[in-house]
């Protein structure tokens, strides 16, 4: 990453970026010098350091009666992340009570249907599931192959999130899914601790697409080469799944 990414992420950009990268190069400065070395009007520079000013990026002194710019300490840019940080989680965590809400008051009238494919797109729709809270989910997941899918470190947050959120699950594993090494991923045990139960399904029965069903929707994931899926958002479907994904769950056992 470089500087340039950087400032424009604490929202200084153009001129007042310019001539922030002009004070470095060449250190304290006037306007008029600024204006020369970047051949911009001296309006211009003016007003660009009247942005970092105000953000604290340089401050002014004066040098046999002139006035000369110079640089701040760099310390202000990580507190100017540290404020963008905590401004964009208390953003983050308002925006979900209103999406909350806005779940919750839509009517759907008719199922919706959303396909995606590539690993970055898989873990995109399975984080929606984070959206809910308190709330009891159902997969039936060939962790073997899934492992192969979604990446070990996304699930593992995931996991952090859904325990966060209080999102129970309950899973149905492939029978040679008792070979996961649970030492290494602990995340992935069967304890309330990590709010899942876990039973195997008997050793006849394999297939290669997971699903998870959670509130009004299922999410089907292809666990083989493909790697694509989709959600379907209908409360007769979840009925349907949630019907059949229970007749499994009453032949399969735990580990």
């Amino acid at each position: 990453m470089k500087l340039e990414d950087v400032l424009n992420t604490i929202g200084i950009s153009g001129t007042a970026q310019r001539v922030y990268l002009e004070l470095i190069k060449n250190g304290s400065s006037s306007v008029r010098k600024v204006s020369e070395n970047t051949n911009m009007p001296k309006t211009t520079v003016h007003d660009g350091l009247k942005i970092l000013e105000k953000r604290g990026l340089v401050m002014q002194k004066l040098e046999n009666g002139q006035k000369i710019f110079v640089l701040n300490d760099p310390e202000v840019i990580s507190q100017a992340l540290d404020d963008q940080v905590r401004m964009i989680t208390a953003t983050k965590k308002n925006f979900e009570i209103i999406a909350k809400d806005l779940k919750e008051n839509t009517r759907v009238t008719e199922p919706r249907i959303r396909f995606f494919s590539g690993r970055k797109n898989i873990e995109k729709m399975l984080s929606d599931i984070l959206w809910y809270e308190n709330i009891d989910t159902y997969t039936m997941w060939p962790m073997k192959d899934m492992i192969q899918v979604v990446d070990m470190e996304y699930i593992e947050w995931h996991h952090k999130r859904r325990d966060e959120k209080n999102i129970n699950l309950s899973a149905i594993r492939q029978h040679d899914d008792r070979n996961v090494d649970f030492s290494t991923y602990p995340y992935l045990a069967g304890t309330k601790k990590y709010h899942r139960i876990l039973r195997y399904a008997p050793d006849w029965m394999e297939w290669s697409m997971s699903y998870w069903i959670y509130a009004d929707k299922v999410t089907f994931i292809s666990a083989g080469g493909e790697s694509f899926g989709f959600t379907i958002q209908s409360k007769d479907f979840v009925t349907v799944m949630k019907a059949q994904w229970d007749a499994v769950w009453k032949l399969s056992k735990k580990s």
